[in-house]
């Protein structure tokens, strides 16, 4: 569920009206609290459900989802048309960059992408190492709170080991196995005709169904497009085409014959963590940035067990150029992305986090349709029912969004860099082809750019990425992470959807977590059980919230979710107080006398602290 909160600053601690969005009874104190106007110029994302997401018209065939009791909780903005929807107020500027000399950072202001690029340290004891200073570190995760710029760094995976991730080491470990996520993309052609010229324009159109292969079968296709590429290039192609057809056996049995210059196979999600576990390995041991990992010290999930947690990845990803993502929200919106570039280039749209009235539009914008908001918002990124004449959006359909305060960010990955998508941010991926584009396509002109400077050759796009919940360095920030989470969670129920984050589960082991914390260094007499060791300050101070600062921020959802369960609890008792008088044929749901974490594991048939044993009753 969710609630959306006004801020305010106060005796210098950040406080947050809850306000939950269920039918439950409200504060009426705390809804007296609600501000009638935003407290500034900028974009406040806490308070945008009420100023920035109007209603559609009664007539419009598309509706918000109904989160909220309008009679109690009303919105400030009225009704409006897809046309008369006012922009968002302009985000606030940037602080000033650090010079530590350890990172050189940029900030491209047309395409709101920050870049840190992380340098070999040149001190004779580390040198040519990537060194990351607490500096640089801290200012980095307090730009990935912010939503409305891009940031992308650079240099944390150059010590990862080369060995571990070649074509060799993959087949060998598991190329006898049988991957069921390839998605096929087949090439086509269009003729754009002007007043005084006729272009003709490549692109790929995403096949529906999904084909499975053995991976050793994979990397021969790869080899067959080289090869076949090859071959054009020398003048030695054949009449008939057959050089160019590769074959072979998916998991049932059945023979498949595609083109294999003219399909991109993408072979998707593939599980380092099952499938090459000394892979991962070598990414937890030498990425620079491991807490930014699923369960890392900065995810949500760090406070809950590893066998409590959803699999949220990394994944390994392989594909020649020309395949594509369509706009979609990781976890429906409720998980933040790393996506790091290995090899290949990466053409990327992505917009700042928006409210759902917000997202409509952008959609409607940048796929020129007001029909695929739906599917794109709570379906997921590769899906049958897509429009296959859904194109990139134009350089048009970004100035639109800029217009609207939407902070589209238009940009290249290039290897060796990752990007970090933030929880609801909507966005798009194409791998960079070699073909040229038309000249409204948005990357067109970064695309003409690049390929001055790379060539023609197909490079193949290689690339890791997962799924993780970021939380936040500062109170404020860690206080929109999980309204953000929360609302998302609240407008995937509404849709029958289950999400992939755990937001309210986390929140409750954060409380306990820093409590503990908090109780531990604000006593004078605390003392480590650890024979002749003090305690002190220990890992690395200054670059993970305190626990005060990580409890402030939660406070504010951690009533919500706490008020939510407890309205859960006497909603099952009414419903058992109407089943016996009344006869309903619903089952009841009741509340057990003794908690499953105080049951004795050893004979109990459930585990209470893992992740596949529970389903709420009343979202089913």
């Amino acid at each position: 569920g969710t609630r959306r909160s006004s801020s305010r600053k106060t005796r210098g601690l950040y406080e947050t009206v809850c306000v939950p969005i269920d039918n439950t009874a409200l504060d009426t104190e705390l809804l007296s609290k609600l501000p009638s106007a935003p407290s500034t110029t900028y974009f406040e994302e806490e308070s945008a459900w009420r100023f920035h997401n109007p209603a559609f018209p009664s007539n419009s065939f598309e509706q918000l989802s109904i989160l909220r009791d309008e009679r109690t909780i009303p919105s400030i903005t009225p009704a409006v048309s897809s046309y008369d929807l006012q922009p968002l107020p302009s985000p606030p500027p940037l602080p000033e960059l650090p010079n530590t000399g350890f990172c050189q950072w940029s900030f491209d202001e047309k395409s709101r992408v920050l870049l840190a690029k992380f340098i070999p340290f040149e001190e004779k004891k580390l040198f040519g190492k990537i060194m990351v200073n607490p500096e640089d570190e801290r200012f980095l995760l307090r730009m990935m709170e912010r939503d409305d710029i891009t940031v992308i760094s650079e240099g944390l995976a150059d010590e990862i080991s080369a060995s571990l991730w070649t074509k060799e080491y993959i087949t060998g470990c598991i190329g006898s196995e049988y991957h069921h996520k390839f998605r096929a993309f087949q090439k086509k052609s269009r003729t754009v005709t002007k007043v005084h010229s006729t272009t003709t324009i490549e692109y790929h159109e995403e096949q529906p169904g999904w084909y499975s292969m053995k991976v050793a079968s994979y990397f021969e296709y790869l080899e067959k497009r080289r090869s076949v590429q090859g071959t054009q290039q020398e003048g030695g192609e054949s009449s008939d085409g057959s050089e160019k057809m590769f074959s072979f056996e998916d998991s049932n049995g059945k023979e498949h014959c595609i083109n294999a210059e003219d399909v991109s196979l993408y072979m998707i999600d593939v599980d380092l963590i099952k499938l090459l576990p000394k892979s991962f390995e070598d990414l937890q041991n030498n990425f620079k940035l491991s807490s930014i990992l699923p369960g890392g010290s900065h995810c949500m999930m760090n406070a809950v067990n590893v066998n409590g947690r959803p699999f949220m990845g990394p994944n390994l990803y392989i594909t020649p150029p020309s395949s594509f993502t369509h706009f979609h929200q990781d976890g429906h919106g409720t998980v933040d992305s790393g996506h790091l570039c290995l090899s290949g280039y990466n053409e990327v749209v992505m917009l700042r986090r928006l409210p759902e009235r917000h997202k409509c539009r952008a959609l409607e914008l940048l796929n020129g349709s007001s029909n695929t908001s739906y599917s794109t918002l709570y379906g997921l990124p590769h899906r049958d029912d897509l429009d296959p004449s859904l194109g990139w959006p134009t350089k048009g359909a970004i100035r639109f969004c800029e217009e609207m305060g939407y902070c589209p960010s238009v940009f290249i990955l290039k290897p060796g860099q990752m990007v970090h998508i933030n929880k609801g941010r909507l966005h798009a991926f194409r791998k960079l082809s070699t073909s040229s584009l038309h000249v409204t396509d948005c990357h067109h002109d970064l695309r003409q750019t690049l390929q001055e400077s790379i060539g023609s050759t197909e490079q193949l796009c290689f690339s890791i990425a997962w799924d993780w919940m970021f939380k936040g360095v500062t109170s404020e920030g860690i206080n929109r992470e999980l309204s953000s989470i929360l609302e998302c969670v609240r407008l995937n129920s509404a849709h029958s959807l289950q999400s992939l984050a755990i937001p309210e589960t986390a929140l409750l082991f954060l409380a306990k977590e820093n409590v503990a914390k908090h109780s531990t260094t604000s006593k004078n007499d605390s003392a480590s059980l650890i024979q002749g060791r003090s305690l002190s300050v220990e890992g690395k101070a200054g670059l993970e919230p305190d626990p005060m600062t990580v409890l402030r921020g939660i406070l504010a959802s951690l009533q919500y979710v706490v008020h939510r369960h407890n309205s859960a609890v006497r909603l099952s008792k009414e419903w058992g107080w109407e089943r016996e008088e009344k006869q309903f044929k619903w089952a009841k749901v009741s509340i057990d006398e003794k908690p499953n974490t105080w049951q004795d594991p050893g004979t109990f048939s459930l585990d209470p602290y893992g992740a596949g044993d529970f389903f709420c009753k009343l979202c089913m």
